[in-house]
Formats: structure tokens, C-alpha cells, sequence
């Protein structure tokens, strides 16, 4: 059997990518005017959401892409004893096409963000410096380190205050604290509002992050 060709499997790569940044664009975009989510959401539940908003799309109906939540990771990268394998990477979702006879994957994992600290309205507290902690310690670490695959995008859900004042917050934290990461910034290149990326030097190679902030609040 001919062997799928590396610079056209990369091609498809790189437009299964597209595809799905661009889903995630229209899919923020119908939500926000849909205005059927509630910022008191789990992380787990506007993902559920933001799926549905995307499944109508004719973009990924044009383009055959499943989305799947909830996804667990099982690989060769994973060592797992017999009785491990519960503790398998489960990331938020996945997409999924296949280009000929190849299957594509692009990933994506969410998290909660908050400017400031705040209270929701069952009386629930919620701590914006745990969840700054969290993006970069369960979020860009995981990526960087190989917990999670590198084709992915990290998901902010901003849910109190200003992404832009959540952005400098955070950067603060990688700076002071993260020193080894890269600031998320914006490309040079003109993208959507919600698009940044952030340049990381991973042993010894540069691994470019994607990053969506999602203004919900």
C-alpha cells in the first residue's frame, strides 16, 4: 500500500485546524446571540452548550466534522498499568474528520475565568486567582508537557469582568511565577477578537499555543 504522503498529511493538518478554529468563531458567535447560557455554568455545561451551538453550522456539516465531548486520551504516551487506565487524559472535546483515507483530530480544552472574585448566585464563592492558577498549571501545562496532544486550543470561558484585564492578569502570573511560558499575546497576523497566541521554547524546540477568550460575561 502507498504510503500517505507526509507533506500532504500535514497539509490536511493544517486545514482541519482552520476548519475548526473557524467552527469555534461561528460557534461563540451564535452563542452569544442565542444568550441560552448563564455565566454560573460549570465549565463542563457551557461546553455542552458551545457544542450544540456549533452542531447546526453548515461549516461542519459542509465539511463532515464530528465533535466529540469528553474525550478520553488513550496512547502508547500513556503508560498505563492494568489498573490505571481511568486515570487516561480526558480533555474537554475533540473534533474529527476523515480526508481520504486518514482520520484528522484537533482538540480543545475550556476553563473558567475571572477577573475578579465574585459570587454566583446559589452563594457559591468563586476565586479568580485559583482559576488564573489553574489555566496555566491544568490548562497551558498540559500542553506544553505532552498531557495533552499539541494540535489543540486552549478555551477561555470569561464569565466575570474583561478579557483584557483577565489577559493581563494572567500574563502577570506567567511572568512572575511561569517564567519558562509565553506570554499570550496577539499574532501579528489580523485574527478574530478572541484569538491569541502565546510562543513557549520546549526542550529546545518553539511550540506555538493557541488560545480563545470568549467574553460571556
Amino acid at each position: 500500500m502507498t504510503p500517505f504522503n507526509t507533506d500532504i498529511y500535514e497539509s490536511f493538518q493544517l486545514a482541519m485546524e482552520g476548519f475548526c478554529l473557524e467552527l469555534l468563531h461561528q460557534g461563540y458567535e451564535a452563542m452569544l446571540r442565542a444568550k441560552k447560557y448563564d455565566v454560573d455554568w460549570k465549565e463542563d455545561k457551557l461546553t455542552v452548550h458551545y457544542i450544540a451551538c456549533m452542531q447546526p453550522l453548515n461549516l461542519r456539516k459542509e465539511h463532515q466534522i464530528s465533535i466529540i465531548p469528553q474525550f478520553i486520551i488513550y496512547s502508547d504516551e500513556h503508560a498505563f498499568e492494568e489498573d490505571e487506565v481511568e486515570t487516561a487524559p480526558r480533555i474537554d472535546f475533540m473534533f474529527l474528520k476523515w480526508f481520504q483515507k486518514e482520520e484528522f483530530n484537533y482538540y480543545a480544552e475550556a476553563k473558567n475565568v475571572s477577573e475578579n472574585s465574585w459570587i454566583k448566585k446559589n452563594g457559591k464563592p468563586v476565586n479568580a486567582s485559583y482559576y488564573y492558577k489553574r489555566y496555566i498549571e491544568t490548562g497551558i501545562s498540559h500542553l506544553l508537557t505532552g498531557h495533552y496532544p499539541s494540535n489543540c486550543v486552549m478555551i477561555a470561558y470569561v464569565l466575570n469582568g474583561d478579557k483584557n484585564a483577565i489577559l493581563s492578569n494572567l500574563n502577570n502570573r506567567i511572568s512572575t511565577d511561569f517564567t519558562d511560558y509565553g506570554i499570550i499575546a496577539k499574532p501579528i497576523k489580523p485574527v478574530y477578537d478572541e484569538f491569541y497566541i502565546s510562543e513557549n521554547q520546549v526542550n529546545p524546540k518553539n511550540l506555538t499555543l493557541k488560545h480563545l477568550f470568549l467574553q460571556l460575561a
